[in-house]
């Protein structure tokens, strides 16, 4: 073993994450949902939602059973969707083939979802197999001690082949993970603690030459949304196309512009009562959105011109995936002020 893999797994048997919910009781099911979740989003963020997740699907069978719209309720306010839908379709695969999940990272990446880091992930945690992953934690590490750009990605597999350690896989790749996250953070790191100071070329030449990137800028969108409620507090709800922001969630009528969806608005419903709120911005990956809500009041009996290829939800007993935003916006209590 290197003395590169025995200083990660000395550092996770006294310093790493023993308790994680994942960790508990470790099957390959359970470790893929937690990488899956993982990706993108932090450990405290996805806590609950794992929680609640493995309450509700314990088993790659219940996963497969359940409604898209099920899972994608299970799953919101936890971001980047996508994710949700690629686990249910993986888990519909299994239960095709027989219902045992790969073993393999061959086997695993041609799950949907899942790349060549989260195969990684899953076999060396689950299996004790020893297998190169390189999440971001893993990477900055990796690329740190060695010297190499976080970028260069054929490198940087070869080298992450070269360090696995012939045995305890599933520590060692924990303890990447964890002093990645712990110590060898992106932004001001450790390297006074680090247990890889001694031969890293990082802390050899000192942080100071790697200044942090400063937050990019994104391109802004504004779209209008039309909140169409009833007398009994019920909402238009539209499903969104698989593809794009949100996919496959459900969320309010969506227009470019407040004329378009006034005129919208007009051509379902006569003498109506509606407002415009205060806008609502929201910072996604690759983008800046702000949403302009127009909230629309009408009569119960009123609700069959607004209908479409929308449906009608209590927002209290809500059973399908709606984004947070969206959430909020349906929530305002948007009583006049006296």
């Amino acid at each position: 073993m290197s003395s590169f893999a025995r200083r990660v797994i000395r550092y996770q048997h006294r310093h790493g994450r023993h308790d994680l919910p994942w960790q508990r009781r470790r099957t390959p099911y359970r470790v893929w949902v937690s990488e899956i979740m993982l990706q993108q989003t932090q450990v405290a963020t996805v806590i609950p939602y794992f929680q609640r997740f493995m309450r509700v699907f314990p088993s790659v069978k219940r996963l497969a059973e359940a409604p898209l719209d099920a899972v994608l309720a299970c799953w919101s306010g936890l971001g980047y969707y996508a994710r949700a839908r690629h686990l249910h379709q993986a888990a519909r695969i299994i239960r095709s083939s027989g219902g045992r999940l790969p073993r393999t990272v061959e086997d695993w990446v041609r799950l949907p979802g899942v790349g060549r880091s989260t195969a990684g992930a899953i076999v060396s945690l689950a299996l004790d197999q020893p297998a190169p992953m390189l999440d971001g934690n893993a990477r900055r590490v990796i690329a740190r001690h060695q010297g190499l750009p976080a970028t260069l990605n054929a490198s940087l597999w070869r080298v992450a082949e070269q360090l696995l350690p012939g045995r305890d896989a599933d520590l060692y790749t924990q303890g990447l993970m964890d002093l990645g996250a712990q110590c060898c953070k992106a932004h001001a790191p450790d390297c006074a603690h680090c247990p890889l100071n001694e031969d890293c070329d990082y802390a050899s030449h000192g942080s100071s030459q790697k200044p942090d990137r400063k937050r990019s800028q994104l391109p802004r969108r504004t779209a209008w949304v039309v909140i169409v409620q009833t007398e009994n507090g019920e909402v238009l709800l539209r499903r969104r196309q698989a593809r794009g922001i949100w996919g496959g969630l459900w969320s309010l009528p969506e227009h470019p512009s407040r004329s378009a969806a006034q005129t919208w608005a007009r051509a379902c419903g006569d003498n109506l009562e509606w407002h415009e709120e205060p806008s609502l911005t929201h910072r996604l990956s690759h983008l800046e959105l702000c949403l302009r809500p127009l909230r629309v009041r009408i009569r119960n009996a009123d609700r069959r011109g607004f209908q479409g290829d929308g449906r009608w939800f209590d927002p209290k007993q809500l059973t399908v995936g709606v984004a947070t935003p969206i959430m909020k916006l349906i929530g305002r209590d948007s009583r006049p002020e006296k």
